[in-house]
């Protein structure tokens, strides 16, 4: 299972269990996910900075925002080694303290009785709402995946990755019921005010009752807490594409590094371009909505797919290949979470009414596949760890294919 500590996603897997081709997909669908959830923090924090100045012509100059926000991200990332990981230790810890300020000071004034059960409870409404809702809970697990990317920076990673997933998880979950508590039992509670084009964040209203703040100085307080996401979900999809592209997945230049520390900073510099063009096409093309959100979303769910669909595989084809790290939540484990993210991905394709998800995956998928079949099938390369996990597959697989015919 070491192929995943340099693949990073999903691909690794699925090259091993299902097809190169689906691998790849999979891999493709990552990219989708990492770039795009760049792009929407890198979103946010322009609203943040814009909205702070308090003067509306600053929101007719979003694109010189977001331009301005992926130059610090970039300029950020390029270091590289010790330095950069001292930077997303300082933006993490920053993040901590900042959520820590804001649940804190509130617990005096939380009334869930008061303030939440007048929008929240009872629940009215039917399925068609429940599913097309079930999406917001979702987010919590953006993210988790792609811990993986980061294994080569890891010493024993087979042995510490797995519990630095397990307690990202926790802790990423705690913090989301502690805050959505919070949010919906502190004044004013859940409702209309809180769709209002100018706030960003239910915790922005909070932040100006509690430190006496002016909207501009709360809004800014907010950047912190989607900085750290902007800045490492960019970085993971720099390393994706510098893993895809050494396995002849993409093209060759995005595997060049830079410097001392191999900084991928052709992956980077594609990467922030691609979220850049992504969000000026949804500027131009669909104002309104949260249709990068949502893509990237529908990336997410094709990955976890993917991957408790390969767990699945090796489970029943490869149960007696050696492994480093065993699933101790088993079988059913997978079934639930391949039930959950596909109920998920139905939401957002089909559920929900604008089909702009939609209209964007498909063009991305066939561009993909088009892709694959004239430029990677005769170049991929396969490194000797996938050829050996190959060969075993492959012996593994024909010999469960014999004994389900006989």
């Amino acid at each position: 299972m070491g192929i995943i500590a340099f693949s990073g996603g999903s691909y690794g897997y699925a090259r091993c269990t299902l097809s190169p081709f689906v691998g790849y997909l999979g891999g493709m669908c990552d990219l989708l996910q990492t770039v795009l959830y760049s792009a929407v923090f890198v979103n946010t924090i322009s609203h943040a900075v814009a909205l702070s100045s308090e003067d509306p012509s600053f929101m007719d100059i979003l694109p010189l925002w977001w331009m301005a926000v992926y130059l610090v991200v970039i300029l950020l990332l390029l270091p590289g080694g010790k330095s950069l990981w001292n930077i997303m230790m300082f933006v993490g810890g920053l993040t901590v303290v900042s959520m820590l300020f804001y649940c804190l000071p509130n617990i005096p004034r939380i009334n869930f009785g008061e303030y939440a059960t007048k929008a929240v409870a009872p629940f009215a409404g039917n399925a068609h709402l429940f599913i097309n809702e079930l999406t917001g809970p979702t987010s919590c697990y953006m993210g988790i995946d792609i811990l993986a990317v980061f294994g080569k920076e890891a010493k024993e990673p087979t042995k510490n990755m797995p519990w630095a997933i397990f307690w990202t998880f926790v802790i990423t979950m705690m913090f989301a019921w502690w805050v959505t508590l919070t949010v919906v039992s502190t004044s004013p509670g859940m409702g209309p005010i809180l769709l209002n084009e100018n706030l960003l964040f239910p915790m922005h209203m909070a932040f100006e009752t509690i430190y006496d703040l002016s909207n501009g100085a709360a809004n800014m307080l907010m950047v912190p807490m989607v900085f750290s996401t902007a800045l490492a979900f960019l970085y993971a999809a720099a390393c994706q594409m510098q893993s895809m592209s050494k396995l002849g997945l993409l093209p060759p230049f995005l595997s060049k590094t830079h410097g001392p520390n191999r900084v991928p900073v052709y992956g980077i510099l594609t990467a922030a371009l691609l979220g850049y063009i992504a969000r000026v096409m949804r500027w131009h093309f669909a104002p309104h909505g949260h249709t990068l959100y949502s893509l990237s979303m529908v990336g997410a769910c094709c990955v976890y797919i993917s991957l408790f669909w390969c767990f699945l595989v090796f489970k029943v084809r490869y149960g007696s290949m050696d492994r480093t790290f065993t699933n101790p939540l088993g079988v059913l484990s997978a079934i639930y979470g391949i039930c959950y993210f596909a109920v998920i991905l139905l939401s957002i394709l089909f559920v929900q009414l604008n089909y702009q998800a939609l209209l964007g995956f498909v063009p991305f998928m066939i561009l993909a596949i088009v892709y694959y079949y004239r430029v990677v099938e005769s170049r991929q390369f396969f490194s000797r760890e996938e050829q050996s996990t190959f060969m075993k597959a492959y012996i593994l697989n024909g010999k469960y294919l014999l004994n389900t015919t006989l």
